[in-house]
């Protein structure tokens, strides 16, 4: 008896609230009146400041909106879901309305105002009002703007990392390849790289094992040929070495043989010296016994 009693109550409250609310959308026109009163009251500097920043943030998220709706491809799925969201949003928000709106409305007083203030105020605070009206619709309206956002930033997020991976792959592979040409490799398993874009998360840890294990090949190789390399370049110093000395040894026999080639001219010449004496001597000797026997022959003849 007691839950029926105290739904009952709950029941009779709805009604009531729906009624208060069917009486507030027939005065209308009283509503506005008290608006442009209370609009007449919050006319400072300060509070045309708020509402100006607030139309530039709601003009500026409008030219936002149409700029990702025009760049946005067109998913069918995803516009029904995203105007179920819309719909559903829409709803909440005028049920908490009419939750909230008799709450609010004892607390309206018309208050006395001039003239001049009641038309100077009185387009401000009609766009106050329309304002006010059109708020829950429009902060669905952004909260769906801002959710259809961050999905675009993350499919675009998700497609920029999906293509530097791709890119990635492409020149790892190549990479690869050429490295594999130039260290004279014929291993088609260490070439057949499958690309990381394309494997699922759960795959992707073996492909970087087998890159791992490919790049440990390579530096294996490398490094072999790296001393190679650097064994030839120290043959190649003592090679070096010797060659410099050789050509030492053969400025020197240069030398030498400039020096035989000296001593050999001097001998000739002293040969032939000694042989031009050894013939004068023997024409004087010859010159010499001719005399004498012509001496001797003179002293007989006496």
């Amino acid at each position: 008896q007691a839950d029926i009693d105290r739904l009952t109550k709950s029941l009779r409250e709805k009604d009531l609230i729906v009624e208060q609310v069917e009486r507030t959308n027939h005065d209308e026109g009283r509503i506005t009146h008290e608006l442009v009163s209370i609009g007449a009251q919050c006319k400072g500097e300060r509070h045309e400041q708020t509402i100006g920043r607030q139309r530039e943030a709601l003009n500026e998220l409008r030219a936002r909106i149409k700029s990702l709706e025009q760049l946005r491809p067109v998913n069918p799925s995803y516009e029904k879901v995203l105007q179920q969201v819309v719909l559903l949003k829409r709803e909440l928000a005028e049920l908490r309305a009419r939750q909230a709106l008799p709450n609010d409305l004892p607390d309206l007083r018309t208050t006395p105002a001039p003239n001049s203030a009641h038309q100077q105020s009185q387009r401000q605070s009609t766009t106050t009002a329309t304002t006010m009206r059109q708020s829950p619709s429009t902060t669905i309206h952004s909260d769906s703007i801002n959710e259809a956002q961050k999905v675009v930033e993350e499919r675009a997020a998700h497609a920029e990392t999906m293509n530097s991976l791709q890119s990635c792959d492409e020149l790892h592979n190549a990479f690869t390849r050429k490295l594999m040409n130039l260290l004279d490799i014929d291993d088609d398993s260490l070439a057949n790289v499958t690309p990381l874009a394309t494997l699922p998360a759960t795959d992707r840890y073996v492909a970087l094992q087998q890159r791992q294990r490919t790049n440990e090949i390579l530096m294996q190789k490398v490094e072999m040929i790296r001393e190679r390399l650097t064994r030839k370049e120290e043959l190649l110093r003592d090679y070096e070495k010797d060659l410099g000395k050789l050509r030492q040894a053969e400025i020197l026999l240069r030398e030498k043989d400039i020096l035989l080639q000296d001593l050999e001219t001097d001998k000739r010449t002293k040969d032939d010296e000694a042989l031009y004496l050894r013939n004068t001597l023997k024409e004087t000797q010859d010159s010499l016994n001719q005399e004498k026997r012509v001496n001797s022959s003179v002293k007989l003849g006496r």
